[in-house]
């Protein structure tokens, strides 16, 4: 399987759908990407129970984003549960976006089977605005 090299992706992908992303500023997902917004990400959130967040529209699932949107999408960031994640993983390589970012705790062997048999890139196990934090210090 294509392991992406973290630092790399985020130097390269600086648009992001985050699948699970929430407007309670309490959640992770809002926290790591309320970071990444202040550091020029440009961040489509993938949630059905939020109409926008970050000042964009918030999709119900990446199928449901519109085409022009999605063409736009350089990076898949999941917070979802480990039992999710195979099928958006289908669903990622189903609709061409080929980069994917499992946030900690959402990886699971079933998951990265799919990531290897589809060809994704993916980076596991690593906390987006750990690495950005790490890689944009240095």
């Amino acid at each position: 399987m294509p392991r992406a090299d973290s630092t790399q992706v985020l130097k390269d992908c600086r648009t992001l759908a985050v699948v699970g992303l929430s407007a309670n500023p309490g959640r992770v997902s809002h926290s790591v990407c309320a970071y990444m917004a202040d550091h020029g990400y440009r961040i489509i959130g993938v949630n059905p129970n939020y109409p926008e967040v970050f000042g964009e529209t918030c999709h119900s699932s990446l199928t449901d984003m519109p085409a022009e949107v999605r063409a736009e999408v350089e990076l898949v960031v999941v917070f979802r549960r480990p039992e999710e994640v195979p099928e958006l993983l289908s669903e990622c390589a189903d609709l061409g976006l080929k980069k994917v970012w499992l946030q900690l705790g959402v990886a699971s062997a079933e998951a990265l089977e799919i990531a290897e048999k589809r060809e994704l890139e993916i980076v596991e196990e690593q906390c987006l605005m750990v690495v950005h934090s790490l890689y944009s210090s240095s």
